[in-house]
């Protein structure tokens, strides 16, 4: 019984140290050594509604933010996705006066527009960062 009992644990204990052999790790994704921005930066009415101003940058060099940032996930959000928002009169350009990319966009006034481009703006950077390789700031 002794020699049944010492085979039994032989075969258990090869069993788990012959199946714990480590995998080999996966590859991480590389990102690269810079941060994306983006913050509501002012606001004012206009015509019944909310206007926002909303900075964005990136300490990446060479981005062609027009076509990286403003043509790809401001002005063209998907509408199941874009946080409630009715993103009216949407104007994305570099602002001498701030020294910055910025967007000017028409939410409605009170809480319901300043949570959708809360919402945006957060949806914004974590698009641009994906887009660039860098890091969200």
């Amino acid at each position: 019984m002794k020699f049944f009992s010492t085979a039994i644990t032989t075969a258990v204990l090869g069993l788990f140290i012959s199946s714990s052999a480590a995998a080999p790790a996966e590859a991480l994704e590389a990102r690269d050594d810079c941060v994306v921005n983006a913050a509501i930066i002012s606001n004012w009415a206009e015509s019944g509604l909310r206007r926002y101003r909303v900075a964005f940058s990136t300490s990446k060099a060479n981005v062609d933010m027009k076509a990286v940032a403003c043509e790809s996930f401001w002005k063209k959000a998907d509408p199941a996705t874009n946080c409630a928002a009715i993103q009216n009169n949407i104007a994305c350009y570099h602002s001498s006066a701030v020294n910055s990319w910025v967007v000017d966009q028409n939410e409605v006034a009170g809480p319901a527009g300043k949570a959708a481009i809360d919402c945006m703006v957060n949806n914004f950077i974590t698009h641009f960062a994906g887009r660039t390789g860098c890091r969200a700031g």
